[in-house]
């Protein structure tokens, strides 16, 4: 080359070729972040090239391999019972609801854990029943026959406590006593049976409360009577509002208390005033029932007789006088009279009893 100044002029070269160069860069990010990358931003997985100038002034193609590492979920669904808390990484929570917890995995990024917690209640249930008499009732672990309130733990398929409360009602199984009364001839309608004999008969009803309940009938049959009543009545006494002074013969067709026919045959037995007439002789002097007569007298006495009537007795007194007889006897000396022998006068007094039973004085 000529210089400026009109000489020649060595030029040497020393040139160097700067290579150009192509490389792969892989990479990851977290999924949510962005990657800035050339004039770009990259958030989702992919191969991407850009071309470099390098500090040389050349081409340098770069391959970014990104790989973007998605979120970790995991979902918890938990139940627990009421009064009961569950343990959420440090977080004690006892209420139904959905909660987050942000974790950091292995590779950096963020761990989300979703609990799905549901809180079942402890149920309290009151439980009315009923049974018959001389049932059994299962309940819980028991046999109950009787009336009451009765509680039992038992769990729900969440696997929670349940309190029931069984309250417990025996409905009594009735037996009822019937006493009917039917006329001879008649029919009882007992159930679905006609009842024409007296006896004991049963049935079974179902009470509204479900359970047997026993009817027991006393059937009675009260049969046509022909009664006969014997009134005895003293001599016009009244009888039923009516005066009888004879035998009389009643009959009455009548309805007892059962509304059944009754024939009542009475018959009236009228008994006569009676009348006794006693006689009683006495003498002079004599005592009858400690009084002592004179002369004639007429007693009169009203006695009841075994019937409850009246009977008349008529005591006659006859009263007899008492006689004084003198009976002279010549005898001749030495003769016997009555089986002795006399030989002067005498006078002797004997006394002899009349038919009345006087006293008669024999000188």
């Amino acid at each position: 080359m000529t210089a400026e100044n009109g000489c020649d002029s060595t030029v040497i070269i020393d040139l160097l070729v700067n290579p150009t160069y192509e490389l792969s860069h892989p990479d990851t990010i977290c999924f949510g972040e962005n990657y800035a990358f050339g004039n770009g931003t990259f958030s989702t997985s992919g191969t991407y090239s850009f071309t470099f100038s390098t500090i040389n002034g050349c081409d340098s193609l770069v391959h970014l391999i990104l790989e973007v590492d998605s979120a970790i979920t995991t979902n918890l669904v938990e139940e627990i019972c009421d009064g009961e808390s569950y343990n959420f990484n440090g977080e004690i929570i006892s209420t139904t609801g959905q909660y987050i917890d942000t974790l950091t995995a292995a590779n950096n990024c963020d761990s989300f854990v979703m609990l799905d917690l549901t809180v079942y209640p402890l149920y309290e249930i009151f439980h009315p029943d009923t049974i018959c008499e001389g049932e059994n009732y299962s309940f819980g672990n028991d046999i109950y026959t009787t009336s009451g309130t009765y509680s039992y733990t038992f769990q729900t398929m969440n696997g929670c406590d349940s309190l029931v409360h069984l309250e417990l009602i025996v409905n009594d199984t009735f037996i009822v006593n019937l006493e009917a009364f039917i006329c001879e001839g008649e029919t009882y309608k007992f159930g679905s049976n006609g009842l024409t004999q007296a006896g004991i008969y049963t049935d079974s009803l179902t009470a509204i409360s479900g359970c047997d309940s026993l009817i027991v009938l006393n059937l009675t049959v009260i049969e046509s009577t022909n009664e006969t009543i014997n009134v005895d009545l003293c001599y016009g006494e009244f009888y039923q509002g009516s005066a009888y002074y004879q035998t009389s013969y009643l009959n009455q067709y009548l309805t007892n208390i059962y509304g059944c026919d009754s024939i009542v045959n009475t018959n009236i037995y009228v008994s006569l005033e009676e009348e006794t007439v006693f006689e009683i002789d006495l003498c002079e002097g004599e005592s009858f029932e400690n009084i002592t007569y004179t002369q004639d007298a007429i007693l009169v006495d009203s006695l009841i007789t075994i019937n409850g009537c009246d009977s008349i007795i008529i005591t006659n007194i006859n009263v007899h006088p008492n006689y004084e007889t003198t009976e002279i006897i010549s005898l001749c000396t030495g003769t016997p009279y009555q089986g002795i022998v006399y030989q002067n006068d005498t006078i002797f007094i004997d006394n002899f009893q009349s038919e009345w039973g006087l006293s008669l004085i024999h000188i």
